[in-house]
């Protein structure tokens, strides 16, 4: 089994709490606490007065020029059928792709703050004998911090328009350090990034491709993908894990500044 790392403690879900990490990681972190936040007081929004709601909604839409909507809607709201709007699992399939989409995409600017740490102290991590810069734009900068500066922000921009597989071959080839300590943590973590595409390019639902490459969703094509809200926070917790493991070997290999929890 594998040693953990010192700087490592299991909070009492399992998840990875680092005591030591880098500014990007610490970023991370605390847009993953935030997001924690927002699913206890989505869980705790339960608990609201239904009744005193339904009442401010039936008066809201009396008031005003009645017309057969505001009627309908009124008649509606004083209705046992309005319940529904008030119950947080009318909702758990919207919210939970925003909250799954969000926390995929905070994973993702940790990668892209981090590199940039990376580029700050070891800027040689951008030198490539096939990608060339015409004078103008070197010309352009008056000092070589800026040129540096502008060339890492241009990499990382192409670099994270890209894909997951960019983003391992980078790290592997220019900063030598494997992103996955197995092929499982791979996959799942590719899995992870193309289900937030689909949310975003498909509305979350299954595709065929999908199904193709990953056997679970094998019988669920056509089906919105849905994210259970507690479901969310152990895969917050997972890449969470994930993110700390690939913290501690950039910190180590290129002596980032580190912080406190």
């Amino acid at each position: 089994m594998k040693k953990e790392h010192p700087d490592i403690v299991l909070n009492k879900f399992g998840v990875k709490v680092l005591i030591r990490n880098t500014a990007s990681y610490a970023t991370f972190v605390n847009e993953s606490v935030n997001l924690e936040f927002m699913l206890m007081f989505i869980l705790f929004a339960e608990h609201n007065d239904k009744g005193k709601l339904k009442e401010q909604l039936s008066e809201i839409y009396k008031e005003g020029n009645p017309n057969i909507v505001s009627e309908k809607l009124e008649t509606f709201f004083k209705s046992k059928e309005s319940d529904v709007i008030f119950d947080i699992n009318s909702y758990e399939l919207y919210f939970g792709q925003m909250a799954y989409c969000r926390l995929v995409d905070n994973a993702l600017c940790y990668f892209k703050d981090v590199l940039s740490e990376v580029v700050v102290k070891e800027p040689r991590v951008l030198k490539s004998t096939k990608e060339k810069e015409n004078y103008d734009f070197i010309l352009s900068f008056e000092t070589i911090d800026e040129l540096k500066k502008a060339l890492s922000d241009k990499k990382i921009k192409e670099l994270f328009y890209g894909n997951i597989e960019d983003i391992k071959k980078f790290f592997l080839n220019r900063l030598g350090v494997k992103l996955f300590d197995n092929e499982k943590d791979e996959k799942d973590f590719s899995m992870v990034i193309k289900q937030r595409n689909l949310i975003v390019h498909n509305r979350g639902v299954i595709t065929q491709e999908l199904a193709d490459e990953f056997s679970v969703f094998r019988e669920m094509v056509g089906q919105e993908l849905m994210f259970k809200y507690d479901r969310l926070s152990i895969i917050n917790g997972l890449i969470n894990n994930l993110i700390i493991e690939i913290d501690i070997k950039l910190r180590e290999k290129f002596d980032l500044k580190t912080f406190d929890v």
